[in-house]
């Protein structure tokens, strides 16, 4: 049961990775790619509601990713074969801003 939940957190954690990185990619043709490089949020001249948007599914990401693990780990399997669960998980749909 856990390694289907760990699963299912991985694919949610990379759709929410690739949400961000379109986020991103609107934004910096929008609005351009000058200025200071920002963890999370790409550019600091971004609209601030843009940049809560990019923080809030950077944050995201890293939770589910978290999630994910700790419920392998809960399944008591070991974090190689999660590893490659994760890396069947990208080449499937698609790694995104994160992983």
């Amino acid at each position: 049961m856990h390694d289907k939940i760990a699963e299912q957190q991985l694919i949610l954690a990379y759709a929410h990775s690739r949400a961000h990185s379109a986020l991103a990619s609107l934004a910096l043709d929008q609005y351009g790619d000058q200025g200071s490089p920002i963890a999370g949020v790409v550019r600091d001249h971004f609209p601030v509601d843009v940049k809560d948007r990019l923080r809030s599914l950077a944050l995201e990401v890293g939770q589910l990713l978290d999630d994910s693990k700790d419920s392998w780990k809960k399944a008591r399997k070991h974090l190689r074969t999660w590893i490659r669960l994760k890396d069947a998980i990208i080449a499937k749909y698609g790694k995104g801003y994160s992983g």
